[in-house]
């Protein structure tokens, strides 16, 4: 993993509020606004393997410095489309996805992190393979939980909110985006 923009108080994030009532959509409904779409790409890197065996969540880790793109300055989850570059013989395939941008503040992590995670199973792990995601809208903060349970419940929370944000013709139209489908195929 790469480690980038250390930092020494990794508990910035406030806590998660108990009683707070969750938006059942996220970003405007004429679509995207400025800094979104942010197109992003890169090498599937190992993380901390909490994801898939912690919170049953599997999450594709981007290069850490990705992390300084513009327009990814907070902190939190973001919401928008994934493609995996297809192995020889396969089709790409568009999924929507949830992205959590920061430090994750209940685990302590020292680095910031992208940790992507496509609303996709596809049967596989896919380490040091081509991710291309286009990030088209910011859903809440990062937040410090009180237990696991309780990110477990908001992170559910966060994948219905992109699947229902992403049905709308203004954000649905950026599945068929090129940059999605552009992999150079080698093989």
């Amino acid at each position: 993993m790469t480690e980038v923009n250390a930092i020494s108080n990794v508990n910035l994030a406030e806590s998660a509020p108990a009683d707070r009532v969750r938006p059942t959509l996220a970003g405007d409904s004429d679509g995207p606004t400025p800094p979104f779409p942010i197109r992003l790409e890169g090498k599937v890197e190992h993380g901390f393997a909490r994801g898939s065996k912690e919170l049953g969540c599997p999450t594709a880790n981007l290069p850490g410095s990705l992390t300084s793109q513009e327009g990814l300055e907070r902190n939190g989850i973001y919401f928008g489309w994934a493609c995996l570059e297809p192995r020889p013989g396969e089709t790409s395939l568009v999924k929507e996805m949830v992205m959590s941008v920061g430090y994750n503040p209940m685990y302590g992590n020292k680095f910031r992190t992208i940790e992507v995670h496509v609303i996709h199973d596809y049967g596989r792990d896919f380490y040091d393979e081509n991710l291309k995601i286009i990030i088209l809208g910011f859903i809440r903060p990062e937040y410090n939980y009180s237990s696991k349970e309780d990110l477990i419940k908001d992170i559910e929370i966060d994948k219905a909110v992109s699947l229902k944000s992403l049905e709308r013709p203004p954000y649905k139209s950026f599945s068929k985006d090129e940059f999605l489908s552009s992999f150079q195929i080698n093989g």
